[in-house]
């Protein structure tokens, strides 16, 4: 930061000495000079100065004036009168105080350092309270020794307040899953806002450790639309059930829970029967109202364990966590069965369609996602050609046509 003064003298002495001292310091400083008073005044009223410091030579003239003059210099910008001190020794040559020259400009001199180190701190105090994200400063203890103005709002708390407790006291945070990172989030006003934190180490002059800052900095609507994207991707847009991605990786999960505690898991691939005459003759959006309403159901007969996928068209699979064998989702498939049969009310329209469904066992039908859905998906057919509303557990071709009548169950 620069300072601009105004140098008020006729004495070519004093103006060489003091503009001398004034540049010995580091602050960047624009020095202007000028011989007269009046002129002073003038200059003082255009603005863009710091001080005036004034050769008190100029200022011995008729009492009355030179007080106005003053007082109209002194009402807009710092005024220091300073003595040439050969003038006040009486000595030609200029005297020395304490090893400086001026002693006044050398206050002066002090005074610009300290008010360039305060302007600095000013304006990197405004700078921090300028920024959105909250600024934390902590000692070597974790106690809060700086809050910005951010920082305030986020917490509730004043530094005054905040300082000596720690962050966990002042800014609680509970740890969240957002997509596929963990990140603090705080509830305010009902509504949840997510963080991204950044903490660096602050060392003094000595290289030592001396404390920490974090910059927590408010990444809600970027995680909102980042959750958006991670649902779109793993949804169906039409039903909002799981697509075929998420349920693979349901399947996934529910195999290895499934082997830790020795327990079977069912799929059962449900698709609607003569679906494809109801869309085309009554249209679109009947059809998807009636999706919607299938899925409705289908969801409705399991637990909020289970899932329930719609992975294309009219085709829904169903995922069935922890049963003990073939009783349990056959359980399940009469249920959702007797749920289809009931009329479905859409557009005025009392509409009623069935299912086939086909089902597969793990660890008897597979090992795999993508076997037990080829399996549940070939009981499904079967399940068609022995006369469609039925389920049927997933058989290999050769079993069937051995004992068929034992492996087709009739629901009805």
């Amino acid at each position: 930061m620069g300072y601009r003064i105004l140098l008020v003298t006729s004495d070519t002495a004093f103006s060489a000495m003091a503009q001398s001292e004034l540049r010995r310091q580091d602050t960047e400083i624009v020095i202007e000079q000028l011989d007269r008073l009046d002129s002073a005044v003038s200059r003082v009223q255009n603005g863009s100065l710091d001080i005036v410091l004034l050769d008190d030579a100029l200022a011995q003239g008729h009492a009355l004036s030179t007080l106005e003059l003053l007082s109209r210099i002194a009402a807009r910008v710092p005024l220091m009168l300073c003595a040439h001190m050969a003038r006040t020794h009486g000595s030609s040559q200029p005297s020395v105080s304490n090893g400086l020259p001026f002693s006044p400009i050398s206050s002066l001199r002090e005074w610009l350092t300290a008010s360039s180190y305060l302007s600095e701190n000013l304006r990197a105090q405004a700078i921090l309270d300028s920024i959105g994200d909250a600024i934390i400063g902590t000692d070597l203890h974790g106690q809060i020794d700086y809050l910005n103005r951010a920082a305030q709002r986020m917490s509730g708390w004043t530094l005054e307040q905040a300082r000596g407790h720690l962050l966990s006291e002042v800014m609680p945070t509970a740890v969240i899953k957002c997509s596929t990172l963990s990140r603090p989030a705080i509830q305010v006003d009902g509504l949840r806002q997510v963080f991204e934190d950044a903490q660096t180490p602050i060392h003094d002059n000595d290289g030592k450790l001396s404390g920490s800052v974090i910059v927590r900095h408010d990444v809600s609507q970027a995680q909102a639309t980042a959750d958006r994207m991670t649902h779109l991707a793993q949804h169906d847009f039409l039903t909002h059930l799981p697509n075929r991605m998420l349920l693979d990786d349901r399947i996934a999960q529910g195999i290895e829970q499934a082997k830790r505690h020795s327990r079977a898991l069912a799929l059962i691939f449900v698709d609607l029967d003569n679906f494809k005459t109801i869309n085309d003759s009554l249209g679109h959006t009947v059809g998807d109202r009636l999706l919607k309403s299938v899925a409705d159901r289908l969801q409705a007969c399991v637990r909020s364990s289970d899932t329930v996928s719609r992975t294309g068209g009219d085709e829904f699979i169903v995922l069935l966590t922890e049963v003990q064998g073939e009783r349990n989702a056959a359980g399940t498939a009469k249920k959702i069965l007797e749920a289809m049969a009931l009329e479905h009310a859409i557009e005025n329209l009392a509409l009623t369609i069935t299912c086939s469904l086909g089902i597969s066992l793990y660890p008897r039908d597979g090992q795999s996602s993508d076997v037990l859905v080829c399996h549940a998906d070939h009981a499904m057919y079967q399940a068609k050609q022995a006369g469609r509303n039925r389920y049927q557990f997933f058989r290999t071709d050769q079993e069937m046509q051995e004992a068929p009548a034992e492996n087709s169950v009739d629901s009805r």
